[in-house]
């Protein structure tokens, strides 16, 4: 379990770090316009979709960061646990199943909702850099 945890915090410390990306985006789509900032929360709330759709606005495509972290860790994981509760006889199994998949959903809500947010502050930033007149 140690490797997979370093490998979703070094993913974590890419994204927060990975603004050239975001800088190359805005350069690249000609009329960007600024993404609003509670509509994306809304959006990442769902799992996969959310932060593919604000991945897409942002980077311009998904990324292996947000593929591991919300797509299999927030998504397919605590899918496969609940799945896996309805076929579990023992009530304390079922039971351990399920907020395991709602903890896990829970926190990785909170980790896309923090780092997605960051991402669209300076999405905005840069682009009302980059459009604000020359003196």
């Amino acid at each position: 379990m140690r490797p997979l945890a370093l490998l979703v915090l070094c993913g974590c410390g890419g994204d927060l770090l990975n603004n050239a990306g975001i800088h190359a985006h805005v350069d690249e789509t000609p009329g960007a316009q600024p993404i609003s900032h509670a509509a994306t929360s809304f959006e990442l709330l769902v799992p996969i979709w959310g932060s593919y759709m604000m991945e897409r606005r942002v980077y311009g495509g998904a990324r292996p960061s947000g593929i591991l972290f919300d797509w299999i860790l927030g998504g397919l994981v605590p899918a496969v646990l609940t799945g896996t509760s309805f076929a579990v006889h023992d009530a304390g199994t079922r039971s351990d199943l399920r907020w395991s998949a709602l903890g896990l959903y829970i926190g990785t809500r909170a980790g896309v909702e923090t780092i997605g947010n960051l991402h669209v502050g300076e999405y905005n930033d840069y682009l009302a850099q980059r459009t604000l007149p020359a003196p």
